[in-house]
C-alpha cells in the first residue's frame, strides 16, 4: 500500500485502511449519495433530493460499502468526507501533521532482540530518528543483517512508515512532551465504547449521541408489521399521557411523564427513520417497563414506599408495554443488545458514580439537558427493582462509560492533531471535555475500577495530564528549533 494512502488512513477518525483507489472507484452516483448521507439525510430524503426512488438510494449505498469494504453506510460516508477533506488540503499547500508513530519510542517496537539492540546501539530514541537512516546505513551497524532488515521493514510498513524518509521538521523542539501525550492518546483510543450502552461522539460543541442503526434494521423496518407495531405504540403512548400526568404528584411515580415524552418523541418519526434512533428507543423501553416492574413489586407487598396504580392507569401501562415489547425486539440491533445487557448486570454501587458523573458533564457543558435527562431516567430506574429495571439502569451505567471515554478520545485527537502542525483547529468539545476529566476524576475512577488494568491504567494517565498541564494544543517557537531536553545527542552518520 502507498504510504500516502496509509497517513491518510491514520487520520480517518473511523480507523479504516484504505487506499485512495477506493475512492475512485465509486461511480458518480455513489459519491452523491454518500455525501448527502454524511450530511445526515435518510434514504428517503436522499431520494427526494435526487429524484430517485428509495430502492435506488439503498443500492447504491450497498455498493459504495462493498467497494470500501465496511458494513455501515455512515462509516462509508465518513470516510469520503476525509478523504476528499484530505485532497482539499493538499491542493491548498497545507502541511499535514507528522505521522504518530514517529514519536514511538525505538524499544516500544516488536522487534526481536538482537535487531533491538542493534539499532539502539546508535543512540537513537525515537522512530523518527530511526526512518531517516537509510537501507545501506541500517545494513552497516553491528550484528545487523538482510533478516532484520526485512523485519525492521515490515514493522515500520504496519505504521505506514519506511527507511530513508526525508522529516525536515524532526525533532520538534517539544518532542519528550509529545511523545508522551502521544502515548497516552494510543492508549486511550485503544478503549471502544460498548454497544450495550449509548454511544457518543464529539459534536461541534458537546458531544453527541452517535445514531447508527445496523443495516438489516432498516429491513426490519420496512416490514408492515413492523410499520403497524409502531404506530399503534405511537397511540398508546399518546394516550397514556393524560395517565402519567396524573401520577406526577403521586409520591415514588415522579419521571414517568418525562420518560413517555420522550419516548414519544423518539417515535414521532416514519419507521424507516427507527434504526437510526433503534438504541435510544430501546432505552425509552427499558425505563417505561421498569415502572410497570415497581407497580407489581407494590402490589405483591416487596414494597410500600408508594400506592399501586389505579387499575383505569395501569391497564393502558401494560398494554403499552406487551405493544412495545414486540416491537422493539424486531429490530435486530436491539434483540442483540437486550440478550448482551441481560447478561451483563451493572453493580448498583456504579450506579452512584454514574449520575455524579452525569452532573459534572452537564456543569461543564459536555452534554446538552435532554441527553443528561434520558440518562439519569435509566440509572433512576436502579431504585425499582426486576431484570427490566436493572437492565435500564445497567445501561444507564455503561453509557456514562461511553461519555468518558467519547471525552478522552476528543481530547486526544485533539493532541494527534496538532502533533507536528500549527494549523490544527482549537476544539471547544475537547476543550470542555478536558474540564469535565479533571473535575470528575473521582466517580471516573470509580466508574472504571472493574475493568481491566490497562484500561484503568489509560483513564488515570490521561486524567493526570489534565491536572498537570492546562489542555493547550502544543506550539512551536518562531524559529522553529526544539528546546533543550534530556536526550542523548544522535550522532551523524
Amino acid at each position: 500500500m502507498p504510504i500516502e494512502g496509509l497517513v491518510f488512513a491514520e487520520r480517518t477518525e473511523v480507523g479504516h485502511s484504505l487506499r485512495s483507489s477506493s475512492f475512485k472507484g465509486l461511480s458518480k452516483r455513489q459519491t452523491e449519495v454518500l455525501r448527502l448521507a454524511h450530511q445526515g439525510l435518510k434514504a428517503r430524503e436522499i431520494g427526494q433530493k435526487l429524484q430517485i426512488n428509495t430502492i435506488t438510494v439503498n443500492y447504491h449505498l450497498s455498493q459504495a460499502r462493498k467497494k470500501l469494504d465496511v458494513k455501515s453506510s455512515r462509516v462509508a460516508a465518513k470516510l469520503l468526507f476525509d478523504f476528499e477533506e484530505s485532497q482539499e488540503r493538499a491542493s491548498e499547500g497545507r502541511a499535514e501533521p507528522l505521522n504518530k508513530y514517529l514519536f514511538l519510542r525505538i524499544d516500544e517496537l516488536e522487534l526481536s532482540v538482537r535487531t533491538a539492540t542493534a539499532i539502539l546501539s546508535t543512540d537513537r530514541v525515537f522512530v523518527g530518528d530511526l526512518v531517516q537512516m537509510t537501507e545501506y546505513q541500517v545494513l552497516r551497524l553491528p550484528n545487523f543483517g538482510r533478516k532484520s532488515l526485512v523485519e525492521l521493514k515490515e514493522v515500520l510498513a504496519h505504521f505506514a512508515l519506511r527507511l530513508g524518509m526525508d522529516l525536515p521538521d524532526w525533532p520538534p523542539y517539544n518532542i519528550e512532551q509529545l511523545a508522551e501525550k502521544v502515548s497516552i492518546a494510543e492508549k486511550v483510543r485503544g478503549i471502544p465504547q460498548v454497544k450495550l450502552g449509548t454511544t457518543f461522539r464529539p459534536g461541534r460543541e458537546t458531544l453527541e449521541i452517535d445514531f447508527e442503526g445496523d443495516e438489516s434494521d432498516e429491513t426490519a423496518a420496512s416490514h408492515p408489521i413492523t410499520q403497524q407495531l409502531h404506530q399503534e405504540s405511537r397511540r398508546k403512548l399518546e394516550a397514556f399521557a393524560e395517565s402519567a400526568r396524573s401520577l406526577d404528584n403521586q409520591y415514588g411515580w415522579s419521571g414517568i411523564t418525562a420518560a413517555n415524552r420522550r419516548f414519544i418523541a423518539l417515535l414521532d418519526r416514519p419507521t424507516d427513520g427507527i434504526p437510526s434512533v433503534i438504541g435510544q428507543v430501546y432505552s425509552a423501553a427499558l425505563e417505561l417497563g421498569s415502572f410497570l416492574e415497581l407497580d407489581n413489586q407494590i402490589r405483591s407487598g416487596e414494597l410500600s414506599f408508594a400506592e399501586s396504580l389505579r387499575p383505569e392507569v395501569r391497564r393502558p401501562l401494560e398494554d403499552l408495554v406487551k405493544t412495545v415489547a414486540p416491537w422493539v425486539r424486531r429490530f435486530p440491533s436491539a434483540r442483540e443488545i437486550d440478550n448482551e445487557t441481560g447478561e451483563f448486570l451493572s453493580q448498583i454501587t456504579l450506579v452512584t458514580h454514574a449520575q455524579d458523573a452525569t452532573d459534572f458533564a452537564v456543569r461543564n457543558e459536555l452534554i446538552a439537558q435532554d441527553i443528561a435527562e434520558a440518562v439519569r431516567g435509566l440509572l433512576e430506574s436502579s431504585s425499582r427493582k426486576g431484570p427490566v429495571s436493572y437492565k435500564a439502569s445497567t445501561r444507564g451505567v455503561l453509557s456514562v462509560r461511553n461519555m468518558v471515554i467519547a471525552a478522552a478520545t476528543a481530547v486526544t485527537t485533539v493532541w494527534l492533531g496538532a502533533v507536528g502542525s500549527e494549523l490544527a483547529p482549537r476544539s471547544v468539545v475537547a476543550q470542555r471535555a478536558a474540564e469535565f476529566l479533571s473535575s470528575a476524576e473521582a466517580p471516573i475512577v470509580q466508574l472504571f475500577k472493574d475493568l481491566p488494568s490497562d484500561i484503568q491504567l489509560a483513564i488515570s494517565m490521561l486524567i493526570n495530564q489534565m491536572n498537570q498541564e492546562p489542555f493547550t494544543l502544543p506550539s512551536t517557537p518562531p524559529d522553529g528549533r526544539r528546546s533543550n531536553i534530556s536526550r542523548k545527542s544522535k550522532p551523524s552518520s
